[in-house]
Formats: structure tokens, sequence, C-alpha cells
């Protein structure tokens, strides 16, 4: 499905731009927070370092899986499914109390296609 007129086009690339650009942060920005998270008892950096891998491992295997749904049934619709694990993860470790619920990274990492 191809865009109808030039600011359906400009709307579309700003939409993707702005997705693709917050999945390229919620990768980078968690590494900032790393020496915090290693604060937490019994956390070493190199287990905190897990919450930044959790999510680039989902990332790289849910590329291929709404790679594939995108051929199949358009790009539009795994857009807006990926939307919502990404929200709710990105939300769920922001409020996260504990190292263990950081977890939630792995539903970031499943939308930030």
């Amino acid at each position: 499905m191809s865009p109808s007129s030039p600011s359906d086009a400009r709307r579309v690339s700003t939409l993707l731009g702005l997705l693709f650009g917050l999945a390229g942060m919620g990768s980078s920005s968690a590494a900032i927070a790393l020496p915090v998270l290693a604060s937490d008892p019994g956390i070493t950096t190199a287990v905190s370092a897990w919450a930044i891998s959790l999510y680039a491992l989902m990332l790289a295997v849910a590329t291929a899986v709404y790679g594939r749904v995108s051929d199949l049934v358009g790009i539009r619709l795994p857009l807006l499914v990926g939307v919502g694990p990404m929200t709710a993860g990105a939300l769920a470790g922001a409020a996260a109390p504990s190292f263990g619920v950081l977890a939630a990274r792995i539903f970031q990492g499943a939308g930030a296609v």
C-alpha cells in the first residue's frame, strides 16, 4: 500500500522515523543506567547488562517474525501490534522496583520492530 499524496508520505515517514528512533533508544538508553542497576544488592554489572541483552535478543527474534508477517498482511498491522508490547514493556521497565522486573524489557524488544 503506497501513500496517495505527498502529505501522506511525509506522515508515514515521520511515524516510521519516530518508531525506529524509539526502538534504537530502547537499547542505548539502558546502557547509561547499568552502574545504577549494578548498585542493587546482589547484582553485578555483568548481570545488569542482561537488561540490554534481553531487549536485543528479543528484537532480533521478533524482527524475523514481524518481517514475515509484514510480507503476508502488509506493514500496518504488525506496526500497530508492535506498539502495544513496546509501550507496555517500556512503562513496566521504567516503573520497575527491582532488577527482576526489568524482564519486561523482553516485551519491549518484542514490540520494537
